[in-house]
């Protein structure tokens, strides 16, 4: 079940919020080069970006940790 739950939750982040952020980065920096908004606004989408990528790899993480017990405790490989 965490297993599940670990996969559903990197799916959702991939494929989701990490494209979301990452259109949030590229409108902040295509704005800033024209003027319309300052550093700041750009440095705060990339600091939301990395947020996301942390989480993200975090959550991997923890799938393959328990994806290892697991085959740990079943004598298995998977």
């Amino acid at each position: 079940a965490k297993l599940n739950s670990l996969r559903e939750r990197d799916k959702l982040i991939g494929e989701t919020k990490m494209i979301q952020a990452q259109e949030t980065f590229n409108a902040a920096l295509s704005n800033y080069q024209v003027g319309e908004i300052d550093f700041i606004n750009v440095i705060q989408a990339v600091n939301d970006l990395l947020e996301i990528e942390t989480d993200l790899y975090r959550i991997r993480k923890e799938f393959f940790q328990e994806k290892a017990k697991l085959a740990f405790i079943a004598g298995t490989e998977f």
